[in-house]
C-alpha cells in the first residue's frame, strides 16, 4: 500500500511539476478507475487495525476483487491496459 501511495502522489507530483502544462487524466480515470482505487484502499484498513496480517479470507476476497478489476478492463476494452 505504501508504495502505491507513493506511486501515485510522489510520481504524478514530480510528473506534475516537470509537465509545463501539467499531466492530462482521461474522464474514465477519474469516474472509474479513482474510486476503485479509494476503495482499495479502504478496503486495507482493517487489516491495518488487525495486528498487520492478511488473513486467507482477506486474501481470497483482496484477490477475487483484483480479478474482477482486471476482467472489467479486458471486457470493455479499458485504456487502462496497454
Amino acid at each position: 500500500v505504501g508504495s502505491n501511495l507513493f506511486n501515485i502522489l510522489g510520481v504524478m507530483g514530480v510528473a506534475c511539476l516537470a509537465a509545463p502544462t501539467g499531466v492530462p487524466v482521461s474522464p474514465p480515470m477519474l469516474h472509474f478507475d479513482m474510486p476503485v482505487m479509494i476503495a482499495a484502499a479502504a478496503l486495507c484498513l482493517p487489516i491495518f487495525f488487525t495486528g498487520w496480517r492478511i488473513t486467507r479470507g482477506e486474501g481470497v476476497v483482496l484477490l477475487g476483487l483484483y480479478c474482477v478489476y482486471t476482467a472489467y478492463l479486458v471486457a470493455t476494452n479499458d485504456a487502462a491496459i496497454p
